[in-house]
C-alpha cells in the first residue's frame, strides 16, 4: 500500500486532488469524488458523491443522499457541468479543494425527494421536492492513504485515496437547519470501471479508542458460477495522523441484495494493536448501480448492484464511536 503524507512525507499535490479535465478518451474511463459520515448525536448523516457520467463522461451525475433526523432521507440526483478550477461543479453540487490534502467544501442548495425506509425497498419514484442545503467544510491533518500498486490490477478503478477527517457547517432539511461538527470521510477514485464482475464489497471507516480512526476497503469479484472468487482488501488505523496499513482477516460482506445488513463484527490488526469492533447500525439507505456505473434511488431489480450506506456506532473496548459503512451484494439474474 502507497502512503501520501503530510507535513513528515511527501506533499499531496493539486494534480492529485483535482479531477482530469476534460476526461480521457476511454468510453470505460470514470473519475469519482465522495464524502459521507454519520453523527448518533444528531442522527444526522450524509453520503455525497459525484462521479463521471457514463453517457457522456464531461458531464458529472451529481448524488446527494441524506439520513435526516428522526428516521427520513432526503434524495437528489442530477446531471451538469460547471467549470471548476478547483473541484468538481455539476447542476447543484459543488465540491471545492481549498488547500490540497486538507480542506474542500460542500455547497448544495436545490431540490431533494423526501423519502422513507419503507419506500427505498423499491426503485424511488418521482414525487414533490423540497428544498435542501448543504454548506459543509471538510478538514484534516492526516495523511491521505493511496493504496498501492494492486489497484493497477482492479476493474472498478486504477487510483484510489481515501483520508479521514471532520466536516462542520450545516445542512438544512426541509427549513430545520442542523449544525455539523462531525467524523466524516472522502475518496477519490479514477481509472477504466467495469462492474460486471462486481459481487460484493465492503468499504467501512470510522473512529477508535484514542483519537485514533480506520477504514476498510474489501472487493469480491468473479463472474457467475465462480467457486473462487478473487478477494482485494486493504486497511489502515490512523495513529495521531499518521497512515499504518492494517489488516482485516474477516470482512463482514453481506449475503442478500434486499434486506438491510444488520449488525456485524470485524476484527482490524495494526501496529498499535489489534482491534475488535462490534458495528451497531442506526440508518440504512439503499441505491442501486447497473453495470455502467449508472445510479437509481432506492432497490431496483433492473440494477446490477444494491448498496447499503449505513450510519453506524462501532462498539470498541466497551465505548462508543461515530463511522459509516456502505456494503453491497450484487442481484441474482
Amino acid at each position: 500500500m502507497t502512503i501520501a503524507a503530510g507535513d513528515g512525507g511527501q506533499r499531496v499535490r493539486w494534480e492529485d486532488e483535482l479531477p482530469i479535465d476534460p476526461p480521457p478518451s476511454d468510453p470505460a474511463w470514470r473519475e469519482n469524488l465522495c464524502f459521507d459520515g454519520y453523527d448518533a448525536r444528531t442522527d444526522l448523516g450524509f453520503w455525497v458523491h459525484m462521479g463521471r457520467w457514463p453517457g457522456a463522461p464531461e458531464l458529472w451525475r451529481e448524488q446527494v443522499l441524506v439520513y435526516a433526523p428522526g428516521g427520513d432521507f432526503w434524495l437528489h440526483r442530477g446531471w451538469g457541468h460547471r467549470r471548476s478550477d478547483k473541484g468538481a461543479s455539476g447542476a447543484l453540487l459543488e465540491l471545492t479543494c481549498e488547500e490540497p490534502g486538507a480542506v474542500w467544501r460542500l455547497n448544495y442548495r436545490g431540490p431533494a425527494r423526501r423519502t422513507s425506509s419503507d419506500e427505498l425497498r423499491g426503485a424511488v419514484s418521482e414525487a414533490a421536492q423540497e428544498l435542501l442545503e448543504l454548506d459543509l467544510s471538510f478538514t484534516t491533518s492526516d495523511e491521505l492513504w493511496f493504496m498501492g500498486p494492486e489497484i493497477a490490477d482492479q476493474s472498478w478503478a486504477h487510483q484510489h485515496s481515501e483520508h479521514t477527517g471532520r466536516m462542520v457547517g450545516t445542512v438544512n432539511c426541509g427549513g430545520r437547519v442542523v449544525e455539523v461538527d462531525m467524523f466524516a470521510w472522502r475518496d477519490h477514485s479514477r481509472g477504466p470501471r467495469h462492474l460486471g464482475s462486481h459481487r460484493r464489497h465492503c468499504w467501512i471507516h470510522g473512529q477508535l479508542p484514542n483519537e485514533r480512526t480506520f477504514a476498510l476497503t474489501a472487493i469480491e469479484s468473479g463472474p457467475k458460477g465462480t467457486a473462487d472468487p478473487s478477494q482485494f482488501v486493504q486497511a489502515v488505523v490512523w495513529d495521531r495522523g499518521t497512515a499504518l496499513p492494517a489488516r482485516c482477516e474477516n470482512p463482514p460482506y453481506i449475503e442478500d441484495h434486499a434486506s438491510p445488513p444488520g449488525n456485524y463484527t470485524l476484527h482490524l490488526s495494526s501496529p498499535v494493536g489489534r482491534y475488535e469492533i462490534e458495528a451497531e447500525v442506526r440508518r440504512s439507505l439503499p441505491h442501486s448501480t447497473m453495470v455502467n456505473g449508472d445510479a437509481i434511488d432506492g432497490v431496483s431489480p433492473k440494477a446490477h448492484i444494491v448498496t447499503w450506506e449505513q450510519g453506524v456506532t462501532f462498539h470498541v473496548e466497551g465505548k462508543p464511536y461515530d463511522g459509516h459503512s456502505e456494503r453491497s451484494h450484487w442481484i441474482p439474474q
